[in-house]
């Protein structure tokens, strides 16, 4: 008789089909884990995984170099709308859309919050209306912030189905990767010299700053349950953790108390780093900091370094690096020893029929 049981790995969930009697527990583990080291290339060559990858700068929170406003930026907007209301990404379709009215009249609100304004002097609830007609929203405990991890935290939510960052919402979806920016004479929109961001003097409350701060603040107002949060542990300049960081300042302040129940830290390591690249670690430094700010708003929390979940989905882009080939060659046989008391155990297995 086979059953069907579902085997986790951090950040994938694999169905494999056992037979009773015939593998161990153990050795279908090392199978199951062998068997994600081997398929690794077809990962990176995109034959068993689809996704649409994610701007390098997915965050226009942090994003310095910019242009003028991005051309067809109307066509867009409504078309990224109605993609994905309608759900025609269907691989990566989030089914809890929150549009309220039209996409035509989303774009409308949206170009009331910049056109014809000084884009460096955004009011704090410019985008009010905007946040409140498409309000970001994420399943109970698939809620997930990070912090220098734009690409990484966006493919492994699209691949894995495990979390929803803010980018993957509908406002978020709508503006990720896009420019834009007002002007005080006709047209209203920018659309010829670069759009100034909010590290150039003088413009602390540039327009699409003050947007991602507003959705981000909602977006942390809807998340329950358990969420997390992923950070670059390789990077030391900054830190992992900066008490300036947007969840610092924005999101955490916003979490509420009553609804999410737990936090994890991930602390993802880049596997193209040179060295140590654990440089942040769970019991010091920046993450320690973090820890005292969870304590101090009452939530409690786990801490996990190098989640495989986000290791696997590095080692799918560069199945070739040192460390995905050492992970593989512990996971898929840990010591001579143990490989062959599992070769045993299945040959007596197989030969006498012994059952469980």
């Amino acid at each position: 008789m086979r059953t069907k049981q579902t085997l986790p790995i951090q950040g994938f969930e694999i169905e494999s089909i056992a037979t009773p009697g015939i593998f161990h527990p153990v050795m279908g583990q090392f199978l199951l884990l062998g068997s994600v080291c081997l398929f690794l290339p077809f990962l990176a060559s995109g034959h068993m995984i689809h996704y649409r990858s994610a701007d390098p700068s997915a965050s226009l929170l942090n994003s310095q170099a910019r242009g003028p406003t991005t051309s067809n930026i109307s066509d867009i907007f409504v078309g990224r709308c109605e993609e994905h209301v309608q759900c025609l990404q269907q691989d990566q379709c989030n089914t809890n859309t929150t549009l309220r009215g039209t996409c035509d009249q989303l774009w409308g609100t949206f170009v009331d919050a910049f056109a014809y304004k000084d884009p460096c002097q955004a009011g704090n609830d410019d985008y009010d209306a905007v946040i409140a007609a498409a309000m970001p929203h994420a399943n109970k405990d698939e809620s997930l912030f990070w912090s220098g991890l734009p690409k990484l935290a966006l493919n492994n939510g699209r691949v894995t189905g495990r979390y929803t960052i803010l980018e993957e919402t509908l406002p978020g979806y709508i503006a990720n990767g896009l420019t834009w920016c007002g002007q005080t004479g006709a047209p209203g929109i920018n659309y010829n010299t670069p759009c100034p961001s909010a590290y150039s003097s003088g413009c602390a409350n540039e327009t699409m700053y003050t947007f991602w701060r507003a959705a981000s603040r909602a977006f942390a107002r809807q998340a329950t349950g358990t969420i997390s949060v992923a950070l670059d542990g390789s990077r030391t300049n900054p830190p992992a953790f900066r008490n300036t960081s947007t969840f610092a300042t924005n999101e955490l302040p916003n979490l509420n108390t009553a609804a999410v129940t737990h936090v994890n830290i991930l602390l993802v390591y880049d596997i193209s780093v040179k060295g140590d690249n654990r440089r942040a670690l769970c019991d010091k430094g920046s993450i320690k900091d973090l820890q005292t700010l969870l304590t101090d708003r009452g939530f409690t929390y786990t801490c996990i370094e190098g989640p495989r979940g986000f290791k696997f989905l590095q080692c799918a882009g560069d199945p070739d690096n040192a460390r995905c080939v050492e992970a593989c060659s512990f996971a898929v046989i840990p010591n001579a020893s143990i490989a062959l008391v599992l070769a045993a155990s299945l040959l007596i297995k197989l030969v006498t029929g012994v059952r469980n």
